[in-house]
């Protein structure tokens, strides 16, 4: 026969049941995270707050303590043909040579980007799992989308539509 306690009524629900998600989702959410950064270290990889640009000098360095491996691409306002990506490994404190001989190469500066990964990480892309289009990422060495890329009029890869 179960004891009572003395200060339950019989038949009552005990109300501390819905305590437990609010417990249990915490350790669950750092379970997630942990496994994730076992799996796919690279997620974590990025660093581009580490390479601001100089606009004076016109050139990226690294604040960071620690080796970073950037690329920055840049679209031409020529057109496609003109468009250019450039990649460096970066140590602490070390910056990239001037854009300014890019800069003069493109025809005029449309757009750019930049992505900086912690070494040894390198930028690339990666195809997102909900629209499958490609985006910046931090890939392993050897991993498909890791190197020089230019995004702009690339064609679409078969059954995604346009590309653009």
């Amino acid at each position: 026969m179960p004891t009572s306690n003395r200060f339950t009524v019989p038949g009552a629900r005990n109300k501390s049941g819905c305590l437990f998600p609010l417990i249990a989702f915490p350790p669950l959410l750092a379970l997630g995270f942990v496994v994730t950064l076992l799996t796919e270290p690279a997620l974590f990889a990025k660093a581009s707050k580490c390479t601001p640009l100089n606009s004076d000098t016109l050139t990226y360095a690294n604040t960071c303590s620690y080796a970073v491996n950037l690329q920055y691409c840049m679209f031409s306002k020529s057109g496609p043909d003109h468009d250019l990506c450039r990649d460096f490994h970066l140590e602490p404190d070390e910056e990239t040579p001037s854009l300014r001989a890019d800069l003069a190469v493109l025809g005029g500066l449309l757009n750019n980007s930049k992505l900086a990964c912690k070494a040894p990480y390198l930028p690339g892309q990666k195809r997102d799992t909900n629209n499958k289009r490609l985006k910046p990422a931090c890939r392993e060495v050897g991993q498909e989308g890791v190197g020089p890329h230019v995004s702009r009029g690339s064609p679409a890869p078969e059954g995604t539509g346009s590309g653009l």
